[in-house]
């Protein structure tokens, strides 16, 4: 699966393709790890990437990728930062049952995406990460807590 065919779907669109044996997990995997390679570098979206996920549970999305946002769902044994140098290092004993969810419906998390420190500013800019970048113009930024998980 090249960059362009797997920017035609959607998490359903994939889900089906990985459902129908029409490509496999791995292949999806592959594909965006590949995008955020190639995209991250010009628009600071994601802050770290977990290649070593391991195979996503059985469900309706299995295999389906996503990022997290570093801010409120905590990952088992990844590092929640909040965006914020005081939380730098924080490691997550388990997973909030927002992430447990996610798991059980089968998608695969890749890594996690900006934020604000704390999510207390209206730009997608903190000390720890630097600036993330809107995609569709790169002097701008991405805006909100939300910031790296919309320009990703």
């Amino acid at each position: 699966m090249n960059l362009s065919e797997y920017a035609e779907h959607d998490a359903v669109g994939l889900a089906a393709l990985i459902a129908d044996r029409q490509i496999s997990e791995v292949e999806v995997r592959s594909a965006a790890l590949c995008a955020i390679k190639a995209l991250n570098p010009h628009i600071n979206a994601v802050i770290e990437t977990w290649e070593d996920e391991p195979q996503a549970q059985a469900g309706p999305l299995q295999g389906v990728p996503m990022l997290v946002k570093d801010l409120g769902l905590t990952a088992r044994n990844r590092r929640n930062e909040l965006g914020s140098r005081l939380a730098q290092g924080c490691v997550a004993d388990s997973d909030s049952e927002l992430m447990s969810r996610f798991r059980r419906s089968g998608l695969l998390t890749l890594g996690r995406t900006t934020t604000p420190e704390l999510a207390a500013s209206t730009t997608t800019e903190n000390r720890v990460d630097g600036p993330t970048r809107n995609p569709w113009d790169l002097t701008r930024s991405a805006g909100g807590s939300s910031g790296g998980s919309a320009a990703a």
